[in-house]
């Protein structure tokens, strides 16, 4: 792995991938020099001269049109003027050895480290799973080793527990995955990508219903947008008014917690056996809630389906995700955290109209519920309702509505196979919250919309963000996954009875104009 003086990654590959026997790529996807599978070879013109002062360099000189060296002289791989190519076979049968001894300050082979810190994947990553399946499940857990390889020189190894994850997506042909990851010794292997909170902790999705595979991860980046869109002290539902004298500081500094998922793309083989793209993602952590497993005012409260704010709560729809000990759809034990769920569904069946929006600061945080109704709107978000709604509060009293699971949005059906009207309301029966916010602060709703409509809602900022997770994946990962994966809803004819559609940026923007 080396640099190009101006910070543009680049990465050197062996084997038959994007056409080429062995190639030099930048993380933009450019190729700058090759050899193809037919022999011939490729060179950027636009190649600099110098690429690092510390680790490889190109070289032109008498011997040599274009060649790549070491700070010793030793030679990698070039082109002779004689137009004869230098020997690969060395480079090949040594790569992964002379990426780690080339490797700069912060890249390499992680896998000695026993907790790790790496920058935000910019390319297509790759994920192998190494071992067994056998028998794995959503409740059979399988232990196998993952290797990671962010193409930008970052590499590890470590054991995992794999299991299936999901609901619905369980009747799925194409499986989503959740896995903790682990040390030698057993200890949890931590990992901070960027600015996310670290965890041991992540989910592979498969994104079957969604070929783009972006619409969960977009939104998710735009309720971040929505809420950093606020004054500092103001931006999320757990941060605590500014107090000179806190010494706590977990409140006086981001933990990186963000109170949605993010996620990037990585395409993952089995025993080096392709399965698709994926995208690896932040799940629903209590660490990514800002929340601790022990504090019965931590309250992280799921809906599973159908769930309805009446009193008596039915459990049976709502799972108590934090704090840690609680059954999902189980009603639990009196306590502090039974006391704290009963408090608030108590007022919200019982509360009348006309006293909502006096009485709603004392139970609900209404800045992020206004953003919620106003996010999933613009969206047409449905599935968010009455259903993966994640309800949390921090001090038991007063609860914030947080959005998951966003891929059946800008018009993508539940199962993927068609593209809804454009015009339609969000449906607010099943969700009597939501119903009475509609009620009764439709000026503080306007005002919302069209103060993020010009900047986070605009159609531009969704383009870019679109564009930039899907140039990420890049035609080739769209091609390679279309391929394994042929019955993709969203990327296939209605034939008969079996619907489908053709999903794209181009099919979002369209019914996103229409829709604002």
């Amino acid at each position: 792995t080396f640099y190009l003086t101006g910070g543009i990654l680049f990465n050197y590959f062996s084997g038959l991938l994007f056409n080429y026997i062995i190639h030099v790529m930048d993380n933009n996807k450019q190729i700058w020099w090759g050899i193809r599978n037919d022999g011939s070879v490729f060179q950027n013109n636009q190649i600099e001269k110098q690429l690092s002062d510390r680790l490889l360099t190109v070289i032109n000189d008498r011997e040599w049109e274009f060649a790549v060296i070491d700070n010793v002289g030793q030679v990698y791989f070039g082109i002779r003027r004689d137009n004869s190519i230098y020997p690969f076979d060395s480079l090949i049968n040594n790569i992964e050895e002379i990426i780690n001894n080339s490797s700069n300050v912060g890249h390499g082979n992680h896998t000695k480290e026993t907790s790790l810190q790496l920058p935000f994947p910019r390319s297509l990553a790759r994920v192998d799973f190494v071992g067994d399946l056998t028998g794995i499940g959503k409740d059979d857990a399988v232990n196998v080793m993952l290797k990671f390889n962010d193409m930008q020189g970052n590499y590890f190894e470590k054991p995992i527990e794999l299991t299936y994850q999901g609901s619905s997506s369980m009747a799925y042909p194409k499986k989503n995955y959740a896995f903790d990851m682990f040390n030698d010794d057993g200890s949890d292997f931590v990992v901070k990508f960027g600015e996310w909170v670290g965890t041991n902790s992540y989910h592979f999705k498969a994104n079957y219903i969604d070929f783009t595979h972006a619409r969960n991860i977009v939104c998710a980046r735009m309720a971040h947008q929505t809420n950093k869109s606020y004054p500092i002290g103001q931006q999320f539902p757990w941060e605590v008014p500014y107090n000179p004298d806190n010494a706590t500081i977990t409140d006086r500094y981001d933990t990186g917690a963000r109170g949605v998922i993010d996620g990037f793309p990585v395409e993952i083989f089995i025993n080096g056996v392709y399965q698709g793209l994926f995208t690896w993602n932040l799940k629903k952590h209590r660490d990514n809630y800002h929340m601790v497993k022990d504090n019965p005012n931590n309250i992280q409260f799921e809906m599973l389906g159908n769930s309805q704010f009446v009193y008596p709560v039915l459990w049976d729809k709502w799972e108590i995700r934090n704090p840690k000990g609680f059954d999902a759809a189980v009603e639990p034990a009196n306590g502090v955290v039974k006391d704290n769920i009963n408090r608030f569904f108590q007022w919200a069946a019982t509360v009348h109209q006309n006293n909502f929006k006096a009485q709603a600061p004392d139970y609900l945080h209404v800045q992020s519920l206004i953003d919620f109704y106003v996010l999933a709107q613009a969206w047409y978000a449905y599935d968010v309702v009455t259903k993966n709604t994640q309800l949390c509060t921090w001090d038991g009293n007063i609860w914030a509505f947080l959005l998951y699971d966003l891929d059946t949005v800008f018009g993508l059906h539940a199962f993927g196979y068609s593209i809804g009207d454009p015009t339609l309301d969000l449906h607010l029966s099943g969700n009597r919250i939501l119903s009475l916010l509609a009620n009764t602060h439709q000026d503080e709703i306007k005002a919302r919309y069209w103060e993020i409509r010009e900047s986070i809602l605009s159609p531009k900022n969704i383009e870019m963000l679109f564009s930039e997770f899907m140039n990420t994946v890049g035609i080739d990962g769209y091609n390679r996954d279309a391929t394994k994966w042929t019955d993709i809803p969203s990327n296939r004819l209605t034939v008969g009875d079996k619907l489908g559609c053709y999903t794209s940026l181009p099919q979002v923007m369209d019914w996103y104009n229409k829709r604002i």
